[in-house]
């Protein structure tokens, strides 16, 4: 089953429960794809190309502002049934 995708599905529900290997799979995406994007700015760096390092820079900004909300809903419903 697609566990990384499943937090999208879900864009911004924080009730339920997520699993571990949900959680750290989609974890997962969203860093592997912060990766790419790092790769993609420091390429572009490397080869003078001022295009590559912007496009690699607004493409990250946009990862990250889609990303975030699914990681916090995923957070909080991996963590809530921890009892004090």
């Amino acid at each position: 089953m697609l566990y990384w995708f499943n937090p999208l599905k879900k864009y911004a529900t924080f009730t339920g429960r997520a699993t571990r290997a949900e959680y750290w799979k989609f974890c997962f995406v969203v860093v592997l794809g912060m990766v790419l994007f790092i790769i993609l700015i420091i390429a572009g760096g490397f080869r003078n190309s001022l295009v590559s390092a912007q496009l690699g820079t607004i493409f990250s900004a946009i990862w990250i502002l889609f990303m975030v909300i699914p990681l916090i809903a995923v957070g909080v419903s991996f963590q809530l049934p921890i009892s004090f």
